[in-house]
């Protein structure tokens, strides 16, 4: 069976491949493989306060360095989340790296954005093509 699908930028690029361009950074790589193939990034984010409790020298670190622990702070709505960790996967490593994000206690927040699916189909009417 043969999917006909309307390509961005006349028929030069998928979806999937303008998201792995354009979405993340240029120095992201895979963190399994080291390829730059990266489709799906992960982020793991802990509760300011929890954080707080269960490390007493982050306090410490809010006081030192205020800009760089401003660059880590992610305002979200359930309140001020410190940004952990993120990994980047090829779509070979995205699995192992999803069980393993899955490992996460309840309490943090893990947000995984594996952007456009590779059989959706594009339309041209979005300006892109």
């Amino acid at each position: 069976m043969t999917l006909h699908r309307t390509k961005l930028f006349g028929g030069r690029e998928t979806a999937e491949e303008v998201h792995s361009k354009l979405a993340f950074p240029h120095d992201a790589k895979c963190t399994g493989c080291k390829t730059r193939a990266v489709m799906t990034r992960i982020l793991v984010l802990c509760p300011l306060d929890e954080l707080k409790k269960r490390d007493p020298i982050i306090e410490e670190l809010m006081v030192v360095d205020p800009l760089k622990f401003h660059q880590l702070l992610v305002q979200t709505k359930h309140g001020p989340h410190v940004k952990l960790s993120t990994v980047y996967a090829c779509r070979r490593c995205t699995p192992a790296a999803e069980r393993v994000a899955a490992k996460a206690p309840s309490w943090m927040i893990v947000d995984i954005n594996r952007g456009p699916s590779p059989d959706r189909a594009v339309s041209g009417a979005g300006g892109l093509s």
